[in-house]
């Protein structure tokens, strides 16, 4: 599974960057920002994108998930110190292409997630197609 990881703290990414190649997953990138996420996710098509709701710039997590999601690329998993779930599912467009994870990430949570999220996109595909 290609993941693309997005937030404006190095130590975060370089931790989830680890955990994911430690159990066979692919970093296709990271970014610390919304313009940069929106760009690397376009590129580079990752199956999952991690991202960081609060950062700096222009775009936050939130905007930048809405493009990706509006643009069909792939799933987005939210990762926010702030436990509010309601402000991720009220800004969702499509909560099929969407979920939450509460910082500090646990390994067992992370894995079972990006598997589920992405499980259900690639249902959603074949049913399409």
């Amino acid at each position: 599974m290609k993941v693309l990881i997005v937030d404006d703290e190095p130590i975060i990414r370089m931790d989830l960057k680890e955990l994911l190649e430690e159990n066979g997953y692919t970093v296709v990138g990271e970014a610390s920002d919304g313009e940069t996420a929106i760009h690397l996710t376009r590129c580079l098509k990752p199956d999952v994108v991690l991202m960081d709701i609060k950062m700096p710039g222009k775009m936050d997590g939130l905007q930048a998930a809405r493009l990706i999601s509006e643009e069909g690329i792939c799933p987005v998993v939210f990762l926010s110190a702030y436990n509010k779930h309601e402000l991720v599912w009220d800004a969702a467009i499509d909560k099929e292409t969407f979920s939450f994870l509460a910082k500090p990430v646990e390994e067992k949570s992370l894995l079972l997630t990006l598997e589920k999220i992405v499980g259900r996109r690639n249902c959603i595909k074949r049913e399409e197609a």
